[in-house]
């Protein structure tokens, strides 16, 4: 049997090597404005967290080249060659080795458990004198709730307003399952556990959209769940607040919250107006629904066709969403399950949701 020649095993290795880099850091490298990369802190926390991932990293690179090299090189000179039957040398061990490849490793590790436990430590509650907002994180199926202290006095859904340098302590549960809240430029992993609080802080540096997603596989829509923090100058975030309080005009005289009503909307919603009956926070609350930039968690942008469309199909665009689709039963399409709406209805809900800023 011919035995591989040199640059062609190199060449299989560099392949697999290219393919690993490729799957590991989705090119973050490379480029560096990708939305979820972690490899660019954006918060004080976030760089407690690279002071131990940059070195760890090139550490276990070197150790890679190592091991290869050594590998590559034993396959290498110690092959069977054409011709050659002789049994190699045996031999039992060499205790200097055993020892040394013992210890090394030993070592390696005890040196990096000191900045991961300093760092772990710092992490575990927000500086002292930072007096961090307290911010109630809950994850539903398959979206998100953000309800602020009474101070501020807001509850929103899937968009996580911030004002820029001032630290946050999210306190974050879930009512279901176990999600987990991640915006890897802004904080780590931490799980959302229910009948459990759990917390992370950071203090974000930059205003800016920052994108985050449900890192706990949680169901039919896991990767539907997604999420943005915005973070805002301190003044545009106390506008920001003061809108969110207030009430949006209207009453149920009005074209809009009357089809709301026939549509059933009034059994999952909340939109503060006066004599407003729709009061529930099963679903994300909508008085300002108009003023988000997404819809259906994350996942559709927030225009007048998405809104229809997410309406009409919200089953088969989020799977398993508890949200019922509205539509009328047709020829083509018995609509099963779905609370008979009429376009005529539907484009006037449309409408009235997307006025409410």
């Amino acid at each position: 049997m011919r035995s591989p020649s040199l640059s062609r095993v190199i060449l299989a290795l560099a392949f697999v090597a290219a393919a690993l880099l490729g799957t590991g850091c989705s090119y973050e490298w490379l480029f560096p404005n990708t939305e979820m990369t972690t490899v660019h802190p954006e918060t004080d926390a976030t760089r407690l967290i690279q002071e131990v991932y940059v070195p760890i990293t090139w550490i276990m690179i070197v150790i890679f080249v190592v091991v290869e090299a050594l590998l590559l090189y034993t396959i290498l000179r110690f092959r069977k060659r054409r011709g050659d039957d002789s049994i190699p040398e045996q031999i039992h061990g060499n205790t200097a080795m055993e020892i040394g490849w013992t210890l090394i490793p030993v070592v390696i590790v005890v040196l990096l458990a000191f900045p991961t436990l300093r760092n772990l430590w710092a992490l575990a509650e927000p500086p002292e004198g930072s007096d961090p907002m307290v911010i109630k994180v809950t994850g539903k199926q398959w979206w998100w709730e953000f309800e602020y202290p009474e101070e501020i006095g807001v509850v929103t859904a899937n968009e996580l307003h911030l004002p820029v340098g001032k630290t946050v302590r999210l306190e974050l549960t879930s009512d279901n399952v176990i999600h987990s809240f991640w915006v890897p430029r802004l904080s780590g992993k931490r799980d959302l556990v229910p009948g459990r609080t759990q917390s992370i802080w950071f203090t974000p540096e930059k205003a800016g959209m920052y994108y985050g997603q449900c890192a706990e596989l949680c169901g039919a829509s896991h990767a539907l769940m997604k999420f943005r923090v915005i973070v805002d100058e301190p003044g545009d975030f106390a506008q920001w607040a003061a809108n969110e309080r207030s009430a949006v005009a209207g009453s149920m005289t009005d074209p809009g919250p009357a089809a709301m009503l026939a549509g059933g909307c009034v059994a999952c919603h909340k939109i503060d107006f006066p004599g407003s009956p729709f009061q529930q926070r099963l679903g994300p609350i909508l008085t300002h629904i108009g003023s988000r930039t997404t819809i259906a968690a994350g996942i559709l942008d927030n225009t007048p066709e998405n809104m229809a469309h997410w309406i009409k199909y919200s089953p088969e665009v989020k799977p398993g969403s508890t949200m019922p689709c509205h539509r009328m039963p047709t020829e083509d399409d018995p609509a099963e399950g779905c609370v008979p709406v009429s376009d005529e209805n539907l484009q006037t809900i449309v409408a009235y949701l997307q006025s409410l800023k």
